[in-house]
């Protein structure tokens, strides 16, 4: 029962990048958007979880971690509201996306401390392999609401929004859940005391920087931009749709093949196997946009999913957790997914404009950086 409301919290945290990818399809093809609309729409979503992130812990400690939870799962449905009844309005759609963002960012701390919290430690990789798998199921649904909305067209009015209105029934389903009692911490009881920072400053630097390098291997934002490098490689209508359904497959086979690993091996050596492989695939990817070569970015992307999953994405659910000790655990988790999102929505923010002026492949250098120095970072992970 303690992992219902974590699987389909990740569950709802992989739909949400599938459709915001196919959304920004869906908005390239009317007339009139420019590329400053898309990044606004891309990127509101990834603000939002940078506010949460900056909150969410203060929240988890003060309102008890299933109280907060139920408050993101009624933000999330306010959230999907918004966005589809905006229909075309840019701004309002933005609005929408910040607050699906904000409710998902809330999801991202909470549901992993839920996890942590209810589960035996023995348990913690294979449970954040689960958590990763039911994440990835999520990405598998968005793609498949992305290429009927290719198969479809641009639609007018709320009907042409059937990849946002897809993420609706998940808020509800998830916020009816959440009002029932699934056990883990309620109230951490700190309201008033003091907050021990400097004792713990190693650990809270160390969940820091791992996450931290984790969003600056470029996850949320390939996830976001998927299908559009794809196009402008030359990969057209639903078929770029198809390649990323085929990602979200390989995504759960990955996790699914972590979870059998993790049984047999150490976390170490799945993150490093994982983090080097996505060095490998992005630079693989950068040769290939480089070259305007379709298949090659098709294979890339498969490669750099596979692998991002099998490691660091299954690893970031619990990482930050085991690492910081429980009177710091909200909050530290709270500052460490902060800058995790800080890196992505600033990534986000940029990845179209720059890619539009000087090309994606110095962004993607630049991830490849980021997973050598994550292998690094993780070296005894335990």
């Amino acid at each position: 029962m303690t992992m219902i409301l974590p699987l389909l919290g990740a569950f709802a945290s992989g739909l949400f990048p599938a459709l915001v990818a196919a959304a920004l399809v869906f908005y390239a093809a009317l007339p009139g958007t420019s590329v400053a609309d898309l990044s606004m729409i891309a990127s509101a979503a990834f603000f939002g979880k940078v506010v949460a992130s900056a909150c969410g812990g203060i929240l988890a400690d003060r309102l008890g971690r299933l109280a907060a939870i139920r408050l993101a799962g009624s933000l999330s449905v306010a959230g999907s509201v918004m966005t589809v009844i905006s229909v075309k309005t840019i701004p309002l759609i933005a609005v929408g996306m910040g607050v699906e963002g904000f409710a998902l960012g809330l999801f991202s701390i909470l549901l992993p401390l839920h996890l942590i919290e209810t589960q035996p430690v023995e348990r913690h990789g294979r449970a954040s392999a689960e958590y990763q798998f039911g994440n990835t199921a999520g990405m598998l649904t968005g793609a498949l609401v992305g290429m009927l909305v290719a198969g479809t067209g641009v639609g007018p009015g709320v009907g042409g929004r059937m990849d946002l209105l897809a993420f609706l029934p998940v808020g509800v389903i998830f916020f009816g859940l959440s009002c029932v009692r699934t056990g883990g911490v309620r109230s951490a009881g700190r309201r008033n005391a003091s907050f021990p920072w400097r004792e713990n400053i190693g650990a809270l630097l160390k969940a820091v920087s791992v996450l931290l390098l984790t969003s600056a291997m470029g996850a949320g934002v390939i996830a976001c931009h998927a299908v559009l490098l794809l196009q402008r490689s030359g990969l057209e209508g639903v078929a770029s749709n198809g390649v990323y359904l085929l990602t979200g497959i390989v995504s759960l086979v990955s996790a699914g093949l972590s979870r059998c690993v993790l049984q047999r091996t150490s976390r170490t050596v799945v993150l490093r196997v994982g983090s080097v492989g996505t060095a490998v695939s992005l630079l693989l990817l950068s040769v290939a946009v480089g070259r305007a070569s379709p298949m090659l970015v098709a294979a890339s992307l498969l490669l750099y999913t596979g692998f991002f999953v099998f490691g660091p994405g299954v690893a970031a659910w619990t990482i930050a957790g085991d690492i910081l000790p429980r009177e710091v655990r909200a909050r530290g988790m709270s500052c460490a997914l902060l800058a995790n999102q800080l890196v992505t929505a600033g990534l986000t923010a940029v990845f179209l404009p720059f890619g539009a002026r000087f090309g994606f492949v110095p962004l993607l250098l630049f991830f490849v950086a980021s997973a050598l120095a994550y292998c690094l970072a993780v070296r005894n992970a335990g």
